[in-house]
């Protein structure tokens, strides 16, 4: 993960962590994993919408990591982690 975009997006995603969940961004690692984050299945789903992740496209039964995280975010058509790019959402 050494593209500005996926450190941009990788960023974004400490970011709402911290503010969000009040998870330190300073405990974490792109090899953290979601599953040590420790948030229940809403805050999950909380996470994936503010940071517009599309579930459907993560490895099913894999424990995906942070790193893993940022990396489909930055591949996404038309995000704007990381890409520049809007969503055309309001």
């Amino acid at each position: 993960m050494t593209q500005p975009m996926a450190e941009a997006a990788y960023a974004r995603l400490l970011e709402v962590l911290d503010e969000r969940f009040e998870i330190p961004a300073a405990s974490l690692t792109p090899q953290t994993s979601v599953t040590e984050l420790g948030l229940d299945s809403m805050e999950l789903v909380e996470l994936a919408v503010i940071m517009e992740i599309d579930v459907d496209r993560l490895p099913a039964g894999a424990d995906v990591t942070l790193g893993g995280l940022a990396d489909e975010l930055r591949a996404l058509p038309g995000s704007a982690h990381g890409t520049g790019r809007a969503t055309g959402t309001a």
